[in-house]
């Protein structure tokens, strides 16, 4: 199993400035991949979950449910976006995303209190680069 990328994050993972992921899962989903990236396991990060080429061999430090209220400027810092602040975070970066999971299209729907709505949750999957594509 691999993790997926998209193509704008691969130099600052590379660089080790973008040090952890928010997905938005369901728990059916969530329970699946977390018992698949358990802490110090060793995954290949992606551009297309499809093809079998990698950019980087990631250890997992952890794997979290976490309301999207608890997020901070060090979340953002870790996410590669420190010029952000939580909210803007959310609104310009996870929710173009994940646009496709959001309620009859309307953005704010998605959340209520800090909460995902529709099933989904935010997950935090912490990350460090321990190796490129190479053996």
């Amino acid at each position: 199993m691999s993790i997926t990328f998209h193509r704008q994050f691969v130099e600052d993972i590379l660089k080790g400035d973008k040090t952890e992921t928010r997905r938005l899962w369901k728990e059916r989903t969530a329970n699946t991949f977390m018992s698949y990236w358990r802490t110090g396991k060793i995954i290949k990060a992606k551009l297309n979950w499809r093809k079998i080429e990698f950019f980087a061999k990631l250890k997992v430090i952890e794997v979290r449910h976490e309301p999207a209220c608890q997020m901070t400027s060090e979340s953002c810092r870790r996410e590669g976006f420190a010029e952000l602040s939580a909210i803007e975070f959310m609104d310009e970066a996870l929710i173009p995303i994940n646009v496709h999971k959001l309620v009859d299209g309307d953005r704010m729907s998605l959340w209520v209190d800090g909460v995902a709505r529709n099933g989904y949750n935010l997950y935090v999957v912490r990350f460090k680069v321990v190796g490129g594509p190479g053996p």
